[in-house]
């Protein structure tokens, strides 16, 4: 039999069982790409939302300025600007606050406002421009004030320490008498002794510079020791590592008598002022011994000093906006 009548017997055939395209089974469809690699979130961290302040007046006339809001709750507010810089906690449970913020007389004051959080950390600020204006009909020439000084803000301010004093206690770190000491001691000379100290501030300052007498000049003196700040309302303990604290001041080599860190550069802002103490100068003894007679945190004073308001345009005469 010729080939072409065998080509047309089998396609007769395969017409007779019914074959036909469309009836063919259809291969699974695959991936375009398997080495795609997983799908990217559009996640972006959470930020710290800055508080929402309710309306300022343009001028004013008292010394000071109500601002008021709200922000998260239980987070703390900052406010820098005006004659000095303040901040409170938002209200624990609806987020509300109120500041009586001071004001540069006869100024425009700008006034930015934060929110902080120790986990979220500081928000972008709120910018609000309040002038105190300088005629509020008033006849009578003030004379000039004396320019403002830097003064010790510590002076009685409250401290705390890792450890029980061996001599003394924290009262003596801020009582203005470089004759009384604190003194403290752990580990031993080979490791470092990482005990601390800290005392609190009556509220936030902006800082001028910190200074630390030591009361030993025979070992008992940080040879090793960091000096941190917080401007948080409740930071804990001193930490290297939590980011409630902020190192203002490493020191390696310290030699005892008084050390001087000054801050006008960066003015940082803080309640609490730590040292985090590490090791003596001493590397002959068994026991790290750290003596300390005075912690001075001095205050950067504001451009135009300014007294407390009598006026009505205060938190209280406002119900504090809690």
């Amino acid at each position: 039999m010729k080939p072409t009548a065998l080509l047309l017997i089998g396609l007769v055939s395969l017409v007779g069982c019914g074959f036909d395209e469309a009836s063919s089974p259809t291969p699974p469809i695959l991936p375009h790409d398997t080495d795609a690699g997983p799908v990217e979130s559009d996640a972006t961290p959470q930020q710290m939302q800055p508080p929402v302040p309710d309306p300022l007046a343009a001028s004013v006339c008292t010394d000071s300025v109500a601002v008021q809001g709200t922000a998260l709750a239980g987070a703390s507010v900052v406010v820098f600007g005006g004659a000095t810089h303040i901040s409170t906690d938002a209200n624990p449970v609806t987020g509300r606050f109120c500041l009586d913020v001071p004001l540069v007389k006869s100024s425009v004051n700008t006034l930015r406002i934060h929110a902080q959080d120790p986990i979220l950390g500081m928000s972008d600020p709120v910018t609000r421009t309040v002038t105190h204006s300088g005629n509020c009909g008033d006849d009578v020439t003030n004379p000039t004030p004396d320019p403002p000084k830097s003064k010790n803000v510590a002076l009685g301010a409250t401290g705390k320490a890792s450890e029980v004093a061996d001599e003394g206690n924290e009262g003596f770190l801020t009582d203005g008498d470089d004759k009384t000491f604190a003194r403290y001691s752990g580990g031993n000379a080979w490791f470092a002794f990482n005990g601390w100290v800290y005392i609190k501030l009556d509220k936030v300052y902006s800082l001028d510079k910190i200074v630390v007498r030591w009361a030993d000049p025979n070992g008992d003196y940080g040879a090793q020791y960091k000096v941190m700040v917080s401007s948080m309302s409740d930071p804990g303990d001193p930490n290297t590592k939590n980011g409630y604290w902020t190192n203002v001041a490493d020191i390696t080599s310290g030699d005892g008598g008084v050390d001087s860190f000054d801050l006008k550069s960066s003015k940082p802002i803080a309640q609490y002022v730590a040292l985090y103490l590490e090791q003596d100068g001493d590397s002959w003894t068994w026991t790290e011994t750290f003596s300390i007679a005075e912690i001075e945190v001095w205050d950067s004073p504001a451009s135009t000093p300014t007294s407390p308001t009598t006026q009505s345009n205060t938190c209280a005469s406002m119900g504090s906006g809690s």
